[in-house]
């Protein structure tokens, strides 16, 4: 029985869908935090499970990453940096077994852009909305730089609070920025009210946000249509 399903649900963006959130996050555990870890030695470094899940105890005071997360986002270059990196050596047959289905994507083959996201089986559009609004970041500069603009107008000192945050709990620097878009595009308000990590963030005015996500969907998923 294969681990998961890979569907191209927009150009270029690769959905991996697993059966359920263990084989989900055991199997994307070490991919995903060699691209955006925020702890030393870990991104974008050569490490094996035990090492990352004891600075991940030692930081959070739990293992509990295999519940912690529900989806996962990564770009091409760091696929291919991790592959390069680790060359089938330590790897778990899972792990193995992603790999190669990465390998068969028609963009890895012509070295061309990709994005991969990663969910389990649940209906959680938010979640799967969340993943495809980084891809896009990743894939298309001038909706990059729509969504700069709107994260300039967020106050500083907000903004600033808001990235150490998420720095101390699960994010390398270089993300900061593509993880608050991405919540701003398409998380709900009642997320935003709970969220320790966005205190104060129900404020933001979030319909650009959503907007150019919202026009920047629908011409993909036109696109898509109309390959199928």
């Amino acid at each position: 029985m294969k681990l998961f399903k890979v569907n191209e649900i927009r150009q270029s963006v690769y959905h991996f869908k697993f059966a359920d959130q263990y084989s989900l996050t055991s199997t994307f555990m070490r991919i995903q935090e060699h691209y955006e870890s925020p702890y030393r030695g870990i991104h974008e470094k050569h490490f094996t499970h035990e090492e990352f899940m004891n600075k991940y105890f030692t930081k959070t005071g739990d293992m509990s990453y295999f519940t912690d997360f529900v989806g996962f986002n990564i770009p091409s270059y760091s696929i291919r940096k991790f592959i390069k990196m680790y060359q089938y050596k330590h790897l778990w047959d899972k792990e193995i077994e992603l790999i190669l289905a990465i390998k068969e994507l028609p963009e890895y083959r012509q070295r061309k852009k990709f994005y991969i996201i990663a969910t389990f089986d649940q209906d959680d559009t938010e979640t799967l909305n969340h993943e495809i609004a980084h891809s896009y970041w990743h894939l298309h500069d001038e909706y990059k730089k729509s969504m700069k603009a709107q994260l300039n107008l967020i106050p500083v000192k907000l903004r600033k609070k808001i990235k150490e945050s998420l720095k101390k709990e699960k994010y390398c620097a270089s993300v900061l920025d593509d993880e608050i878009h991405a919540y701003a595009s398409t998380a709900t308000k009642k997320y935003f009210r709970e969220s320790e990590h966005f205190e104060g963030f129900i404020k933001v005015n979030l319909k650009p946000f959503r907007s150019i996500f919202k026009k920047m969907d629908r011409k993909y998923t036109n696109e898509m249509e109309k390959i199928s």
